[in-house]
């Protein structure tokens, strides 16, 4: 007998239930329950005890923008304690999380897709260590997400402020901004630009000039020279593989210790991934406004894994954003034949599983000290996951560009009537 929808939506329901309720419990009592939130707290009392942000500072110690702690202030001044903070914390991002899916859901008009939709992130593993952690990715997916829907819906000034928000938090949404500039969409560029130094005055007030001119002259060019080294065994970057391959680092087996090869891959990698990106997102030139929704969410989905992979760091948490690309694929308006649409949706089951991997991979690396270590290769599954989503993508812009060939001329002649 056929189960009814609303009657599978219970069970969705039920599952998230049990999803939020294991993860909350392993968030409170797992060791490193909450690591990252720890990480925030501790710059936040800098900021609230009036210590320079940056001075002094020690691995565990919090290295990012001022602007994140900022508006994660309210979280400890309103809690007596950290523990209380920490659990208002987890409620923030539920709510965020699920406010983000029913905005997506809103793109998604088979019933199956939804379902889909909502079932797919708990399962995803990029979501459950976005919770355990405590990691801002999941503000950072619904900022990326929201800009996305924002332009979609005729509200660019919107998708601005959004994008723009997101940069200060983590700096690769930035390339998002840039492919909107590329795309001469000023309507977003100047909401961006306006928002970027609207947070740089408020930052410069409430942390003060000096330690926001330390963060770009000092910490933030280390950051993005180095990455994180110690962390190359979850950093799926571009950076992190390369280091993985072709550097010592902590609990991994290189292939081959050269800086040489190392170089050579990360801007190899690099220059592939952007000017292939570049090369799908140019030709032919259709004004953006012009372009068909189906066309700018691919090019949006491209820019958006680009800029992940391009960051210095890529943890698994970070991969949440990868959740926007998929839900793309499966929906999907282009007429594929049923062969291609199957291999499309194997392929991206394919992505996920090696990106799910990683978990049961660095379980030995979950619990401190350890002294595994494994082979860059098998370390690099993720990364691997993550290029091929990529591939996808990159895949359906090659397939609409004969499309774009013919709207080209019919839209400049529109543009010059």
């Amino acid at each position: 007998m056929k189960i009814p929808f609303n009657r599978y939506w219970l069970l969705v329901g039920l599952l998230w239930l049990l999803f939020l309720a294991a993860t909350f419990y392993l968030y409170v009592y797992h060791p490193n329950g909450g690591g990252d939130f720890s990480y925030y707290y501790r710059g936040i009392q800098r900021l609230l005890n009036g210590i320079p942000l940056y001075e002094n500072l020690r691995s565990i110690d919090y290295v990012g923008p001022p602007l994140q702690i900022q508006l994660m202030s309210p979280l400890v001044a309103l809690t007596p304690d950290q523990s209380s903070a920490e659990r208002l914390w987890f409620a923030v991002n539920v709510i965020v999380l699920l406010v983000t899916l029913a905005l997506l859901s809103r793109h998604v008009t088979q019933h199956h897709q939804r379902l889909i939709l909502w079932t797919a992130p708990i399962f995803l593993v990029a979501t459950y260590q976005s919770f355990l952690f405590g990691q801002i990715t999941i503000i950072l997916f619904a900022l990326t997400v929201g800009a996305w829907a924002a332009y979609r819906e005729q509200h660019p000034l919107l998708a601005g402020v959004l994008l723009a928000t997101a940069v200060w938090t983590k700096f690769y949404p930035g390339l998002l901004l840039a492919y909107f500039m590329w795309k001469r969409e000023w309507r977003v560029v100047f909401a961006g630009v306006a928002t970027t130094l609207i947070i740089i005055l408020l930052q410069a007030v409430i942390s003060g000039t000096d330690t926001l001119l330390y963060y770009f002259t000092n910490v933030l060019p280390e950051l993005a020279a180095e990455g994180q080294p110690y962390l190359n065994h979850s950093n799926n970057s571009v950076l992190g593989f390369a280091q993985k391959m072709f550097m010592d680092s902590p609990q991994v087996i290189p292939v081959l210790v050269s800086p040489t090869l190392l170089t050579i891959t990360r801007y190899g990698l690099l220059l592939a991934l952007m000017g292939g990106t570049l090369y799908l997102i140019s030709r032919p030139t259709i004004p953006l406004a012009q372009t068909p929704e189906a066309k700018y969410d691919f090019e949006y989905s491209a820019v958006l894994l680009v800029a992940l992979l391009g960051g210095s760091t890529l943890g698994l948490h970070g991969m949440l954003s990868a959740l926007l690309p998929l839900v793309i694929l499966f929906r999907s308006p282009y007429r594929l034949t049923p062969q291609v649409r199957l291999r499309l949706k194997l392929l991206s089951l394919i992505a996920l599983i090696l990106i799910n991997m990683h978990l049961l991979l660095i379980l030995g690396y979950l619990r401190p000290p350890s002294d595994m270590e494994l082979p860059a290769l098998a370390l690099s599954l993720p990364f691997f996951g993550m290029m091929l989503l990529w591939g996808m993508v990159a895949f359906m812009l090659y397939r609409q560009r004969q499309t774009d060939a013919v709207l080209a001329p019919i839209a400049q002649a529109a543009a010059s009537d």
